[in-house]
């Protein structure tokens, strides 16, 4: 168990009660956590989360909602996968 990390803790008790597969589209899930986010009806959109994810998408849409999308890489290795220049370039251009 992910002892202090909400979403892992949340993970591990439902997914045995949610669906293995998933209809959430990227665009669906910002349309509901924009509804989320402007406080209209947010159980209606909450539940409909929970509709259409399964337990490992809820896990991340929880560390969405919370702000803590922690993905254990580095700004080096990011900017590398878009461009094998792209570390040193960010460097130069943001150098004071």
């Amino acid at each position: 168990m992910g002892i202090g990390d909400f979403s892992i803790c949340m993970y591990d008790v439902i997914k045995g009660y949610m669906k293995s597969s998933s209809t959430l589209t990227i665009k669906r899930l910002n349309e509901i956590l924009d509804q989320l986010a402007n406080n209209i009806d947010q159980v209606k959109y909450f539940r409909e989360l929970i509709k259409e994810t399964n337990a490992a998408e809820m896990k991340w849409v929880v560390r969405i909602i919370l702000k803590d999308l922690k993905l254990g890489i580095k700004l080096e290795t990011v900017l590398t996968t878009f461009h094998p220049d792209g570390n040193d370039y960010y460097n130069l251009v943001t150098n004071l």
